[in-house]
């Protein structure tokens, strides 16, 4: 268990509920200016300022309430795998509940490094099966968000004095190899992106095609009484079968303020010069273009069916493949690019043409840097090692080129 659930009693409940209230006054007070349309990741920067905001003013004027739930005391929590290096979090209980008058508060005390963990007053330590019944109700497999009391962050920080990481940690979860395209692998990288890049463009500009035809189409053709009287929107993927362009579409309700349970269903696509539409399954059409275009919308998408640039996949550069014929995922952090091969073991001769070999523990690291930063947790400082590879990699990136301006491949 990475952390000991207890059901809040006594002090520790009284606690919490208190703080509970303090966080609603002051979100009244000084709460976050939620302006649609905005991101989920503005939002949630938003939010995170907040209760960044909201803790600070609690430690000064209820911090005797934080002392009885261990939000005035966080813990060490080291995160390590086999092949990685270890990284340090400053890491907070977690207290939910569902909200409900008779629903239970329950805490989340996560372990530290050391074994120890926080013990809220007057409360009671669940057991496993009791814990496991808890979180179900809680979060519902991940379907369900329950009332955080005071969500806080981790925190990256130093390893702690005297921390011995183990010395056997097994094979990897998830063996791989890992290079910095160089030479022919770099140029036939670029290759792979820019001709990836062209087919995505050329692509968008076909289903925004197809989509506008379908749109105009639908209106002329459904009363909107029958539809709830908000329209219609189009779902749409596209995608490459055999190396020939694949459109896949379906023209839904938006049933907007009306019968919500019929939003989104599918509707039967009308009849149209504008493209040839077969259907597929569960209300979604195959899009192909018509052979003998009379429509402008149909002249367009013809063409643009017609002209699609070729499709590179990265496994079809013999410079990148595998002997097997697999390709790698392509990653771009911080300017430099890694080629990752799964399934790939340390011990394997293959090396892609030109490129250099980067050790698995500084990829993890800025890999997982980069996964901290997009859950708004600010990393752990980087180690001497992974400073010093970082620095030769870069070096080792040609000059003179745009890289952060490519797509990210995945």
């Amino acid at each position: 268990m990475m952390h000991k659930v207890y059901k809040l009693e006594g002090s520790a409940l009284d606690a919490a509920k208190r703080i509970h209230m303090a966080r609603i006054t002051m979100a009244k007070l000084f709460g976050p200016k939620i302006v649609l349309p905005m991101t989920f990741s503005e939002i949630s920067s938003l939010s995170q300022k907040f209760h960044a905001e909201a803790y600070a003013k609690m430690r000064t004027e209820i911090p005797e309430l934080l002392e009885r739930t261990g939000l005035a005391t966080p813990v060490i929590v080291i995160k390590q795998e086999a092949g990685t290096l270890p990284r340090a979090y400053r890491e907070y209980p977690s207290i939910y509940t569902n909200g409900g008058e008779n629903d239970g508060i329950y805490l989340y005390a996560p372990i530290a490094h050391d074994g120890s963990w926080f013990v809220p007053p007057d409360s009671r330590l669940l057991d496993y099966k009791e814990s496991d019944a808890v979180g179900n109700a809680l979060f519902a497999g991940g379907w369900s968000d329950p009332l955080t009391i005071m969500p806080l962050a981790m925190e990256g920080t130093e390893l702690p004095r005297g921390f011995v990481p183990p010395t056997d940690m097994g094979e990897p979860r998830f063996p791989a190899r890992i290079f910095l395209p160089q030479g022919a692998s770099y140029n036939d990288l670029n290759d792979h992106l820019a001709k990836r890049a062209a087919w995505n463009d050329h692509m968008s500009r076909l289903a925004d095609a197809v989509r506008d035809a379908m749109l105009v189409s639908a209106h002329a053709s459904f009363d909107p009484s029958v539809v709830g009287g908000d329209g219609f929107y189009v779902n749409m993927s596209y995608a490459i079968q055999a190396g020939a362009p694949q459109i896949t579409a379906s023209l839904r309700r938006d049933d907007k303020g009306g019968d919500f349970m019929k939003a989104g269903q599918p509707l039967p696509l009308p009849d149209s010069a504008d493209y040839v539409a077969a259907p597929f399954t569960h209300g979604e059409y195959r899009i192909t273009p018509n052979a003998n275009p009379t429509t402008d919308f149909g002249r367009t998408i013809a063409a643009l069916f017609g002209n699609v640039p070729p499709f590179a996949d990265v496994a079809d550069y013999p410079s990148l493949a595998t002997p097997d014929g697999r390709g790698p995922i392509h990653h771009n952090y911080g300017g430099i690019d890694f080629l990752y091969y799964s399934g790939l073991t340390a011990n394997d001769p293959f090396v892609p043409a030109g490129a250099k070999p980067v050790s698995n523990a500084t990829y993890w690291w800025i890999r997982n840097d980069e996964e901290d930063r997009n859950r708004g947790i600010v990393p752990p400082p980087m180690p001497a090692s992974v400073v010093a590879e970082l620095m030769r990699l870069k070096l080792a990136v040609p000059q003179g080129t745009a890289v952060e301006h490519r797509p990210k491949v995945s």
